[in-house]
């Protein structure tokens, strides 16, 4: 048994919800399980941070006899998504991207004014800096990390697409964003706790090194989008995303 968690680029649903119509195929996780006869209990969701990741991922954990689990998949999302319990399921919260000014304009930002308003209206305070959003991300891996072997459970972890985005508006603030990352990694104990071993392409981020798996079969070529509105992996994206994992992370 393979238990697996990721956001849309691992769900099982997202080609229902692919962008401008429907489409069927099988994803990264299903593909493993048909390739090693295994079976494979994929627990990723469209939108998912890692807060709900994490949370279920480690339900299935202890739902289980650990005997019967052969390894431990987690595809992680971006860091800056925030998640919230509500009722008996979850809700994420993913900062919206602004409209493109035009179309020649390659990079997209965040509004953060109107995720600033939001967690004001519910919270009275701001979004979480990204100190913290640091923190409570690095907390998660390691958790999962301990617990995996604690019951001798292999654990294979990547990041799957971009864990810090750009979601300011200035070239500035994104200057400072980038660097508060960076040094909060750096300075931060669990970053040494971690590597390649436990987690491939750790830490992450390019500016220290690290790197993740779409931006690493982008450059070979085999980051193959649904199509240029969709950026999720299309049906053969996901059979590379699979060899991938297999070959090199499995």
């Amino acid at each position: 048994m393979i238990i697996v968690g990721g956001c849309s680029f691992t769900d099982k649903n997202m080609p229902k919800s692919a962008v401008p119509n429907p489409m069927d195929f099988k994803m990264w996780p299903e593909l493993l399980s048909e390739k090693l006869n295994i079976e494979v209990i994929n627990t990723a969701k469209c939108g998912s941070g890692n807060e709900r990741i994490y949370h279920s991922v480690m339900n299935e954990i202890f739902k289980h006899d650990e005997k019967k689990i052969d390894r431990v998949i987690i595809a992680w999302s971006e860091w800056t998504r925030q998640d919230f319990m509500v009722g008996d399921t979850w809700k994420s919260i993913v900062p919206k991207i602004k409209d493109m000014k035009d179309e020649h304009t390659k990079t997209k930002v965040y509004d953060y004014a109107k995720l600033n308003q939001w967690y004001n209206e519910c919270f009275n305070n701001d979004y979480p800096n990204i100190e913290n959003v640091i923190r409570k991300n690095l907390h998660f891996f390691y958790s999962l990390y301990a617990v995996c072997k604690q019951k001798n459970i292999e654990l294979r972890m990547f990041q799957m697409i971009s864990s810090v985005n750009n979601y300011y508006q200035s070239e500035i603030e994104m200057d400072v964003l980038k660097s508060k990352t960076d040094h909060e990694l750096i300075k931060n104990n669990i970053t040494l706790e971690l590597n390649d071993k436990i987690f491939w392409g750790w830490p992450c981020l390019r500016s220290l090194g690290g790197i993740e798996l779409i931006r690493h079969l982008e450059k070979k070529d085999q980051y193959i989008r649904i199509n240029h509105i969709d950026a999720h992996p299309n049906d053969l994206g996901q059979k590379y995303i699979m060899e991938f994992v297999l070959n090199e992370i499995y």
